[in-house]
């Protein structure tokens, strides 16, 4: 089976750049985020959270919230502060591990919620893409006749 080509795709409202990669898990997908010099996907707001829905039609993907370095403290692989959150009200799959072993975040295909999991969980095993973002592609500053002309 051939990997899907997967693109760029930047929100005009916040100017960052996005895509939807192909993973094994959570630390693979963040693996491939740093070889493209971006990172997992930060969601900072609920408009970010719905053009994420609209623009990947996501089922499930690995988003870059994680409390691996402090238990319950949960932190964005970018660095930004947790401004927003959208976590899944019930369990879409029952799942065994205690949440001290949930250290891993999941957009669900149940309209986006978050659900946190672990190695062992059913998310781990069934989620295989993965949403990262860097600062935009596009350059900040207007083309001017001279810079076009060079």
């Amino acid at each position: 089976m051939k990997p899907t080509k997967s693109v760029w795709v930047i929100n005009p409202a916040n100017g960052h750049a996005y895509k939807r990669i192909q993973c094994a898990d959570w630390h693979d997908a963040q693996q491939k985020a740093i070889e493209e010099g971006a990172h997992l996907v930060s969601i900072n707001d609920e408009a970010e959270q719905h053009w994420l829905q609209l623009i990947f039609r996501v089922h499930t993907a690995w988003i870059g919230l994680t409390d691996v370095e402090k238990e319950g403290e949960w932190q964005w692989d970018s660095g930004e502060p947790v401004t927003y959150t959208n976590w899944a009200v019930r369990p879409i799959f029952p799942d065994r591990l205690p949440d001290t072993e949930k250290d891993y975040v999941v957009f669900t295909f149940r309209d986006g919620e978050w659900q946190s999991v672990g190695p062992g969980s059913p998310f781990w095993r069934m989620t295989r893409k993965a949403i990262i973002e860097k600062d935009g592609l596009v350059s900040k500053t207007p083309a001017t006749k001279e810079t076009a002309d060079e």
